[in-house]
């Protein structure tokens, strides 16, 4: 047996053309996605993406992350 990088068997040249074909429509779809997605947005405080935090308040000229919130949040209840 193959190991699953190694090369594919398959029953019918047919059948390995449809794979190919199914392979290239996958890439291609991939490649549009990509492309249509927006930048990401990076909170001004900490760096971290929209991708790896679970909020983000996006304004004009900054963005902040949920987590940056709560941090400022605890800050100014020890404060005050």
């Amino acid at each position: 047996m193959y190991p699953p990088d190694g090369p594919r068997m398959y029953a019918s040249k047919a059948e390995a053309e449809c794979a190919g074909l199914m392979e290239e429509f996958q890439g291609d779809a991939l490649r549009e996605a990509r492309a249509r997605r927006p930048p990401p947005l990076y909170c001004s405080v900490c760096g971290k993406t929209d991708d790896e935090v679970r909020k983000m308040v996006a304004g004009f000229i900054a963005n902040i992350c949920g987590e940056c919130v709560l941090r400022c949040v605890n800050i100014i209840d020890e404060v005050v």
